[in-house]
């Protein structure tokens, strides 16, 4: 496994990880292996979160972005959670429809 490339200090709210530099990281491409890229992806943002919540005390959110990453801003972190609160609300109804 490579080392993270990823100066993680320099990273703040709204920053953009380009694929390319994910790519590094997970040591494949999304064409090439796109089950790996993502689960690398999916690693190295838990990385990026942690990173966040323990040396700096702040909760971050990410999304995919294109192949990278987007850490969000607080103003588009508010939509964003209320998009996923709706749609686990509909998820959990769903469910539970399909147990009657």
């Amino acid at each position: 496994m490579t080392e993270y490339p990823i100066d993680f200090e320099g990273l703040e709210k709204g920053s953009i990880i380009p694929g390319w530099i994910v790519a590094h990281y997970a040591g494949c491409t999304p064409q090439s292996e796109p089950k790996q890229y993502d689960l690398k992806r999916l690693a190295l943002k838990d990385k990026i979160e942690t990173h966040f919540s323990k040396e700096r005390g702040v909760n971050v959110f990410i999304t995919a972005h294109q192949d990278g990453l987007r850490i969000l801003t607080d103003v588009e972190a508010a939509p964003y959670i209320a998009r996923r609160r709706r749609a686990a609300k509909r998820r959990y109804r769903r469910d539970l429809a399909d147990d009657d």
